[in-house]
Formats: C-alpha cells, sequence, structure tokens
C-alpha cells in the first residue's frame, strides 16, 4: 500500500509538472500574432511536452522548433533547449537557453525559469564561449570554412576542439587565428586585419635626352693654323714639294714621249724610209758587182 501510494504521488507529481508546463506554453501563447495557426500552434506545443514527459526528446525538439517557426517565444525557447540539452546538441542548447533566460520578466525561482536555469548551468561547461573583435570590426567572420555573419564586438559558441576562426574584407589581407577549445573555456581573441599593398602605379615614360649642342673640338697638338709663321713655312715646305714632283713627273713624261718619237722616226714614218733596207750577205753583193762591171763594158 505504501509503494502503491508512493507511485501515485509520484504520478501525481509528474501530472502536476506536465500540467503546469502545459499552462505556462499556452499562457506565452494565449495571444498570438495575426496570421499564426493557432490551432497548429497550440497542437504542436501539446506534442512537444507529451514528448518530454515520455523522454522522446527527438520528437520533442521537433515539435518544439515547429512551434518555434510560428511564434518566437522565451518559453519556447527554453523548452526546446531543454530537449536539445538531452540529446547532447550542447552549443544549440546553449543558445536557446539563454534566450530564453535573457527574456523580461524571468525569474529563476519560478518555473518554468527554474527548469531552464537548471539546464542552462548543466549546458554552460560543455561548450566554449569565444569573445571576438577585430579591426576593422566589420568584417565578416567565417567559423572552419562557414560564413558566421559580422565579427563587430560579437561572442559565440562552440563545441570543445580544433577551430579555425578568421576574418575577411576587401582590400585587406585574411585574419585567421586556429584554436583548440576545452570544455568551459572563454578565450578572447582579436583578429587584424592588414591592408593589401596597393600595386604600384606604372612609371611614367622617361623624357628623350636633349641632344647637347655641338662645341668645337680642339685640334690635335701637330695641327697647326695656315695663317701662324710656322704653319706658313710648313704650308710652303709641302707646296715646294708637290711641285718639285710634278716637275718631275712632267720631265719624266717628256723624256718618254721623245724616246717614242725617236724610234717612230727611225721606224718608218714619212719623214724617214719606210723600212731599212737589210745589208745584202757577202755572196749576192759580189754578183750585182760582177753584173755591174759586165754592163758597164
Amino acid at each position: 500500500m505504501a509503494g502503491e501510494a508512493a507511485t501515485m504521488k509520484r504520478a501525481g507529481r509528474a501530472g502536476a509538472m506536465l500540467a503546469a508546463l502545459v499552462l505556462a506554453s499556452a499562457s506565452a501563447h494565449a495571444e498570438p500574432p495575426a496570421g499564426v495557426d493557432r490551432e497548429g500552434l497550440a497542437k504542436l506545443l501539446r506534442q512537444g511536452a507529451e514528448a518530454a514527459r515520455a523522454k522522446r526528446w527527438s520528437a520533442c525538439v521537433d515539435a518544439y522548433a515547429g512551434a518555434l517557426s510560428l511564434e518566437e517565444t522565451a518559453t519556447t525557447q527554453g523548452e526546446l533547449g531543454i530537449c536539445e540539452d538531452a540529446l547532447g546538441r550542447n552549443v544549440s542548447a546553449f543558445l536557446h537557453l539563454s534566450a530564453a533566460m535573457r527574456a523580461p520578466g524571468a525569474d529563476r525561482t519560478k518555473e518554468p525559469w527554474k527548469r531552464f536555469a537548471v539546464s542552462l548551468a548543466r549546458v554552460a561547461p560543455r561548450v566554449a564561449q569565444v569573445f571576438l573583435t577585430a579591426d576593422p570590426p566589420h568584417a565578416a567572420l567565417i567559423i572552419d570554412g562557414r560564413p558566421a555573419g559580422r565579427t563587430e564586438g560579437r561572442s559565440f559558441v562552440l563545441e570543445p576542439g580544433p577551430h579555425q576562426i578568421a576574418a575577411r574584407l576587401d582590400g585587406y589581407t585574411d585574419a585567421i587565428q586556429s584554436l583548440d577549445l576545452k570544455p568551459g573555456d572563454l578565450p578572447n581573441i582579436y583578429l587584424q586585419l592588414r591592408p593589401k599593398p596597393k600595386a604600384a602605379p606604372p612609371a611614367p615614360p622617361l623624357p628623350r635626352p636633349a641632344l647637347a649642342p655641338k662645341t668645337a673640338q680642339a685640334p690635335p697638338a701637330w695641327y697647326l693654323p695656315a695663317w701662324s709663321p710656322r704653319g706658313a713655312f710648313v704650308t710652303a715646305t709641302y707646296l715646294g714639294a708637290v711641285t718639285t714632283l710634278a716637275s718631275a713627273a712632267t720631265a719624266i713624261g717628256l723624256e718618254v714621249d721623245r724616246g717614242a718619237l725617236r724610234s717612230n722616226l727611225g721606224a718608218g714614218h714619212a719623214c724617214g724610209p719606210a723600212e731599212p733596207s737589210p745589208r745584202p750577205s757577202a755572196p749576192r753583193f759580189a754578183t750585182v758587182r760582177r753584173n755591174f762591171k759586165r754592163r758597164s763594158v
């Protein structure tokens, strides 16, 4: 009997907790914004509460995520964070529970905030919270190769393990830092982006060198002006030598011409015999002489 009473007591407490959960969710969603499917929202909230009671955490996450897509409230975020905590989705659970605890009117001593606070205290030591600043502050944030918004003095939650954090901005070189985070780490990261060196403008064409004015070159040392006494003497000497050579050449030419004329006169021209008669040989001369004597007789 005592065991049955304890069992009934625990069942009553569970029923009361479930009822409180449903009532809290219903109160939070009592005035949904215009255009929201009220029946669908209420159905998703009931399904999420029933799945949480049965510890069907995947169904619980699906139901509350669907309700959150219809209407974003602090209680829905907190209930979703509790289900994610049970599944080991530490980062998303931390984000949803933190958002629920930051809502106006959150009281850790009352339900459902009391349960949210307990779950958040359990999840926080499992993750690492990184506080990031960058210069320039409006650079794009990239975590493990995936875009993550802007860097402007923000914090974000990561699972423990190795990560690569980078900041990127046009006209700057990427600032990259590698981290090996441990559970509960709270590092402060500063990323300094350096401007890319600007390409040097093309060099202007070199000006054409101006032509140097022509200057009279100094004469060599051996040069003597013709109007100087020594130059006049040297000039007269050269002219005399040239005249002598020309006269000698002329005399030689005349002598050659005279010799040729003499040879031509003796060789048979109008002024001399055409050709010298050969001297008769002795026998022929004797014959001529004999004949001459005969004619004389």
